[in-house]
């Protein structure tokens, strides 16, 4: 039923890595007080049973990967938002996508059509059909990787934090900052993203900026196109460590 897949995708989340429920870390559009440590138990990234069907070869490096902060809540100005997994070469059987309150209880899933059994590489995920996040509220989300549809307990789970927060933040010409407090139906992607100007230097300030000030979902998706290209540029590269190093991320576990 769907509440015994969502104790399984929990239970494989939480028990294996040891942590009863994270604590909630904002991201700040300031800089936090020197020497402030993340705490610790904050549940990012994911986990792996130690019996599991998935095959990959660890010793590249590379392994299953949710593309979200590990130390704080990720801010995104949509309610429907794309998220992100990196998957390495591996046998598996498809994905799916969970979402939970603040308190770890379930609130939607869905079995993933796309990526295709074995897809590797970055993966985009859209949240369940009638499903959307709301605001000022933060929400847990997890991807099961199916690596054996008759033993789910065999699942590789990941998964992050993240916040929608409809404030449009960016850069006026002379780097000053507004904000503009819009309702859930007046924003969309194309109000949000324009990643065909990624090239040009505004638009990679904008990705910083938004890294700063914690929407981090947002930059996420908006420089993907042109990571993923086969020769990025220095600038490009440079925002791309910025951002995964800010998520706690190891660009090494994320073979593109």
């Amino acid at each position: 039923t769907l509440i015994f897949r969502f104790d399984a995708a929990l239970g494989a989340l939480l028990g294996v890595v040891g942590v009863s429920q994270p604590p909630l870390v904002f991201a700040q559009a300031f800089e936090p007080p020197p020497n402030q440590d993340a705490p610790s138990s904050t549940a990012g990234g994911g986990s792996r049973p130690s019996d599991s069907s998935c095959q990959w070869n660890e010793s590249l490096g590379a392994k299953a990967t949710a593309l979200a902060p590990e130390t704080f809540v990720g801010l995104t100005r949509l309610a429907r938002p794309t998220l992100w997994i990196y998957l390495p070469q591996s046998t598996h059987h498809g994905v799916e996508i969970s979402v939970f309150d603040q308190d770890l209880n379930g609130l939607a899933q869905a079995t993933v059509s796309s990526p295709i059994p074995n897809k590797t590489g970055l993966v985009a995920l859209q949240l369940p059909s009638d499903f959307s996040l709301s605001s000022n509220t933060p929400y847990y989300w997890s991807a099961a990787i199916i690596c054996n549809p008759e033993r789910r307990t065999e699942d590789w789970v990941v998964g992050g934090w993240i916040q929608y927060e409809p404030t449009i933040h960016h850069r006026t010409s002379d780097s000053e900052t507004f904000d503009n407090e819009i309702s859930d139906s007046e924003i969309s992607d194309s109000e949000a993203f324009d990643s065909e100007t990624l090239q040009d230097s505004s638009s990679v300030e904008q990705i910083e900026y938004d890294i700063d000030t914690g929407y981090w979902y947002d930059a996420l998706t908006t420089i993907i196109p042109s990571i993923i290209t086969p020769s990025p540029s220095p600038s490009i590269s440079h925002t791309w460590l910025t951002l995964l190093q800010q998520a706690n991320l190891n660009p090494q576990s994320i073979d593109l």
